[in-house]
């Protein structure tokens, strides 16, 4: 039985553009069938409480009117979302804006919230099995909630995702640094293109994460150059993977990498999970091959993860949108390294822009922790992940984007913040 009921917070818009409520409909459980009928918007209330209160990401223009449906391609496609409602109640399935949405099957995207810290993502119509999912959390660190505990922070994971009918349900879970389910703001993304978008490209499903070397299910990983073996893990160590994507040419420069922890562990006495503070990041990158840590509290510690590499593109294998100009389907896309707690340009070996790198820059706010990254191009509206880069075990998330620019603060393994290197990419929409 379906109903709808009042969003208990929207999204603030500036100036004289007022104020728009995403569209909330409460379900009997988890993640059923699209809603069938009408969807109406309520008017906003008070903030959302918790971590997920903690920043609204305004909206810049106003909201864009979508075109009308697309033919699709049997389910084949991408999509993105901003889930800017966390903290509806469990059962609730919030309708994202279409401002911090996509789907290019011009479907609309929807976030159940499941239970505390626990999220299904429905990309409708693009029902596919395997492809690629990313989560980044969204959201500032917040001030203890009481003297001497640790600040309120938390990381998202990839927990699954499959097919349902014609969609895509990607679950998303969210976790304090000691492992328990916290709700959290989120950027979430899924892909299952095989495109051949004309740059380099691959994604894998690392799901074997104590295998001594293996090769991911064919259906969960892509690389641009099919004619070549399929892409290799290889563990290294506890936490410590080689991942060689042979499918891809052989780039030292201009390349990038995003990885998120992926699979969720239960105790099977207690049914609580056992790794929900587990995180993932690229140690290093050159070339086609890149290691990968995953940390436990700070300690090294084995597990599934995600993975996209992408050389001069996007991160949906999508055609690349150039400044003018560009056919329907292209994305404009920007992703850069950025050294930790500098001010100055990111290294322009590792970045790339389909308008161009020329205004590319960094500045660190050493009171915040905080490092806005001015990436072109941008309107406002799109999608941002991010993940922390180097041996130093932490994470990372967006804190806000902003016409041009992106916020990203990142946390070492306890959960307090630290100033550490990581990628941060940018991908738009074709409208």
């Amino acid at each position: 039985m379906w109903k709808i009921r009042a969003l208990r917070a929207g999204i603030r818009l500036d100036g004289p553009l007022g104020t728009r409520a995403a569209v909330v409909v409460t379900t009997a459980g988890f993640a059923g069938s699209l809603l069938a009928g009408s969807i109406v918007q309520a008017p906003p209330a008070a903030a959302n409480m918790g971590i997920c209160a903690i920043q609204r990401q305004n909206l810049f223009g106003g909201t864009p009117t979508p075109p009308p449906p697309a033919p699709t391609a049997d389910g084949v496609g991408y999509g993105y979302v901003y889930d800017a409602d966390c903290a509806a109640d469990p059962g609730d399935r919030v309708v994202a804006d279409p401002a911090y949405q996509y789907n290019s099957t011009r479907n609309p995207n929807s976030v159940d919230h499941v239970d505390v810290g626990s999220y299904v993502v429905r990309f409708a119509g693009l029902g596919q099995p395997g492809g690629i999912a990313h989560v980044t959390a969204y959201g500032p660190d917040l001030a203890p909630a009481a003297p001497g505990e640790p600040p309120q922070t938390g990381q998202c994971k990839v927990a699954s995702w499959r097919s349902n009918g014609p969609d895509q349900l990607v679950a998303v879970r969210c976790f304090t640094p000691s492992g328990q389910p916290v709700d959290r703001q989120f950027t979430a993304s899924y892909t299952n293109m095989r495109a051949f978008s004309g740059y380099d490209y691959g994604y894998l499903f690392a799901n074997n994460p104590t295998a001594a070397s293996y090769t991911p299910d064919p259906s969960s990983q892509y690389s641009t150059n099919v004619d070549q073996p399929l892409n290799k893990v290889v563990r290294t160590g506890v936490g410590r993977y080689t991942v060689a994507m042979t499918g891809v040419v052989v780039n030292a420069t201009y390349n990038s990498v995003l990885v998120s922890a992926a699979g969720i562990t239960y105790d099977p006495a207690t049914k609580r999970v056992v790794n929900g503070n587990v995180t993932c990041q690229v140690s290093g990158s050159y070339g086609s091959t890149a290691t990968i840590g995953c940390y436990a509290g700070g300690k090294p510690a084995d597990s599934q993860f995600t993975l996209t590499y992408v050389g001069k593109g996007n991160l949906f294998d999508a055609p690349n949108r150039p400044k003018s100009g560009g056919t329907s389907g292209a994305l404009p896309s920007s992703y850069a390294w950025a050294a930790a707690g500098t001010t100055g340009t990111p290294q322009a070996d590792w970045a790339f822009s389909t308008y161009g790198t020329g205004t590319m820059a960094q500045v660190y706010d050493p009171s915040t922790g905080i490092t806005k990254v001015t990436m072109p191009p941008y309107t406002g509206w799109g999608d941002v992940q991010a993940v922390a880069h180097g041996d130093q075990a932490g994470y990372c998330g967006v804190v806000n984007w902003s016409d041009q620019a992106v916020e990203v603060q990142c946390w070492d393994g306890y959960g307090n913040i630290s100033a550490l290197p990581f990628n941060v990419f940018f991908t738009g929409r074709d409208w």
